[in-house]
């Protein structure tokens, strides 16, 4: 069991680099000078593992900071992304980040980008 946090579209389930349906598609690269614009995330046969489909994730809040700054943040909310927590019956390292499988999701809810950007409630 753990607690998982992804930022990602509710109604697609895109994230970062792959769609609700574990194609590769890098929406990061659309936000032009993202904080990880340039890593390495093509396609890894570890997120296909079992049969299913991996999310990346982050098994705490202070982590994001790592992959999302101020500006990304407020890009990919204009596009109808959100932070969610994930409780999860199980979950697996990938490439050194938490990645679970939408099969092993106990309950999914919203939590507010403050959560993870000081600077939200200031912008507002």
């Amino acid at each position: 069991m753990g607690t998982l946090y992804r930022v990602e579209n509710p109604q697609t389930m895109q994230g970062l680099w792959y769609r609700g349906d574990g194609t590769f598609n890098p929406h990061i690269r659309s936000l032009g000078d993202a904080k990880c614009h340039d890593l390495p995330m093509d396609f890894d046969p570890a997120f296909k593992a079992e049969g299913l489909d991996w999310f990346s994730a982050c098994d705490n809040t202070a982590d994001m900071a790592n992959w999302f700054s101020f500006s990304d943040l407020r890009k990919l909310t204009a596009q109808g992304y959100g932070l969610f927590r994930f409780e999860v019956e199980r979950y697996r390292q990938i490439n050194g980040h938490a990645a679970f499988a939408r099969q092993h999701v106990i309950s999914a809810a919203a939590v507010p980008i403050r959560t993870i950007c000081a600077e939200w409630e200031d912008s507002k």
